[in-house]
């Protein structure tokens, strides 16, 4: 694979965990769990496995809905973003070790795309709020955050 390519996946799996930060490790977490991607031997990856990969599915879906609801605190917020650099450093670093490269590049960029993720999606969203209805805007972000997230497993398991 080429070195451009494997620096982008660890960071696109980012920008994903920018826009919904579980459905990033869900997306990883089924990955590996049907061995499209092997993301290595170490305590912190292999709880994507097995039982969480379940649980991970279940809070991307949760998040999904709720994620709808006008209550639900901005994502540039310093919680919700922290979570979002968390999950996009966590990811980023499973994706570069499938790729063979090492976890913390991948954990820098991951972080980076959550963050590039969180700030692009809240600033689109804004934008958009005049012109198209906010659950509209808001289901378009979501399949845009499960498209890419896709597309990276599917690059991440062909190496």
């Amino acid at each position: 694979m080429k070195r451009a390519t494997s620096l982008a996946l660890p960071a696109a799996i980012g920008v994903v965990a920018g826009l919904r930060s579980m459905t990033a490790p869900a997306v990883l977490a089924y990955g590996a769990k049907k061995g499209m991607i092997h993301v290595g031997d170490s305590s912190l990856v292999s709880m994507t496995v097995g039982t969480f990969s379940r649980k991970a599915a279940d809070l991307a879906v949760t998040e999904l809905l709720v994620d709808k609801l006008p209550f639900v605190p901005d994502r540039t917020r310093p919680g919700p973003l922290a979570w979002r650099a968390l999950s996009g450093a966590a990811c980023g670093a499973a994706v570069a070790s499938s790729l063979r490269r090492p976890a913390w590049e991948g954990a820098v960029l991951g972080f980076a795309g959550a963050m590039v993720g969180a700030f692009a999606g809240h600033y689109l969203r804004s934008r958009v709020r005049g012109v198209v209805p906010g659950l509209t805007a808001a289901v378009v972000e979501d399949a845009a955050a499960i498209t890419l997230g896709s597309v990276v497993l599917w690059q991440t398991s062909r190496t």
